[in-house]
């Protein structure tokens, strides 16, 4: 897998292009020197030839011809040969080393400064360019432990310069994502903790209330009041009703915060959804009949076949539900239709109830939000409910949607695609 990343990895692609640059461009420097060199060499034989052609003649006019022939044509080996047997007699062998032939003296010298030369500056262009790309990653790396640093520090609105592509630039590119990603988790750490600080003092603000009804009760109990059965009993109904709610209170919010922490996962099977809605609005209608209002259920199919988790499901709808028959006056009527298409499914809750201002409408969903008007009406809730629908509703991948006017009715939308 690293090969194939090296391989394929663009500053290393670059850098081995210029290496071959390089190494190509040493051999025609290598050719055309070497070659220079000879032309040296042979210029050097060649004024040598001159001087003892020149010497020859001058002395002996009459065997010039003879004398350049011998030059200018191949050398007889037989000649050679008695050539060598007669300047072996004043030491001029072969076994004579070049610096001592005074004959090539002068292009061993040269040849020797020039190998030397270009000896040492051969490998310090290579020692140079190897230098050059040390420095470049270095560069990059001390740029990298830089932004590590002042990360470390707390710092995450550093990001490091991407340019071109390759490793590094590829880790420069994930170090900015990263860096991103652990502002956008600080950022939501702030958050919870601001949530968390607020939710403690929202529980503490809802069972403060009913706990110092049970406690005046209590009291009062004690005091005597007891006395009187009628009483004592309507005292203790009261301090049931409180206990209720704060039981009630403490099991949503137990069941909001597994959900959002995942303890408890979403188990969607393909259910009668149908069924799932007949089944809440069977257990909520003592509560609509309590208050004279109608449940109306409108249906494509008396069985529709949709994958979703009917237990979690059931309680989003009965606090959809709950909700209506809470901010609906007597005799109101409550409607609820189940609507299948091809691409998505859709449930709506509608009543003709008190409604919600428009001002109000973005903070239904928050924790313990009551409405002005519905405090007004001295309505029993703890505005949990449709917190909690919410994101059983969203668990589904669905949206909740609400449209609502005052003195009108609410409705809320509730979809779902298909896919999911």
């Amino acid at each position: 897998m690293m090969r194939k990343t090296l391989v394929g990895d663009p500053e290393i692609n670059s850098l081995f292009t210029v290496a071959v640059c390089l190494t190509i461009g040493f051999c025609i420097m290598s050719f055309f020197y070497f070659n220079s060199m000879l032309e040296a060499i042979n210029k050097k034989y060649l004024d040598r030839n001159y001087s003892i052609v020149g010497n020859v003649v001058e002395r002996h006019p009459e065997l010039e011809g003879e004398i350049v022939s011998l030059v200018l044509n191949e050398y007889d080996i037989d000649k050679s040969s008695k050539g060598k047997e007669i300047l072996s007699k004043y030491g001029y062998t072969k076994k004579i080393k070049s610096k001592y032939n005074k004959s090539f003296n002068d292009i061993y010298n040269e040849l020797i400064k020039s190998l030397s030369f270009y000896l040492v500056l051969t490998p310090i262009i290579f020692i140079l360019f190897l230098y050059l790309i040390i420095i470049k990653i270095y560069k990059r790396l001390n740029i990298f432990s830089l932004g590590i640093e002042t990360i470390m520090n707390g710092d995450f609105e550093t990001n490091l310069p991407v340019n071109g592509e390759g490793q590094l630039s590829m880790i420069g590119f994930q170090f900015n994502q990263m860096s991103k990603r652990l502002k956008l988790t600080m950022e939501e750490l702030k958050d919870e903790r601001i949530k968390l600080k607020n939710l403690i003092s929202d529980i503490s603000h809802q069972l403060k209330t009913p706990l110092t009804s049970i406690k005046t009760f209590n009291d009062l109990l004690l005091d005597g009041v007891d006395e009187d059965k009628k009483i004592r009993r309507e005292f203790l109904f009261k301090s049931g009703e409180q206990i209720d709610r704060m039981h009630w209170l403490i099991k949503k919010l137990l069941q909001l915060s597994r959900l959002e922490s995942g303890v408890i996962k979403i188990k969607k099977e393909d259910k009668d959804l149908f069924k799932t809605v007949k089944e809440v609005i069977i257990s909520v209608k003592v509560k609509a009949d309590r208050k004279n209002q109608k449940i109306k259920l409108q249906y494509d199919s008396e069985k529709i076949i949709f994958k979703h988790d009917s237990k979690w499901l059931s309680e989003a709808i009965k606090n959809i539900i709950v909700n209506s028959i809470k901010y609906t006056t007597e005799f109101g009527e409550i409607k609820i239709s189940i609507k299948d298409t091809s691409t998505r499914m859709k449930i709506i809750v509608e009543d003709n109830g008190i409604g919600i201002s428009k001002k109000e409408l973005p903070n239904i969903y928050n924790r313990f939000f009551r409405g002005d008007f519905a405090k007004d009406k001295s309505i029993t809730g703890t505005g949990i409910g449709l917190s909690l629908a919410k994101l059983i509703i969203e668990k589904h991948q669905g949206i909740i949607d609400v449209d609502s006017k005052i003195n009108r009715g609410t409705k809320f939308i509730i979809t779902f695609p298909k896919s999911s």
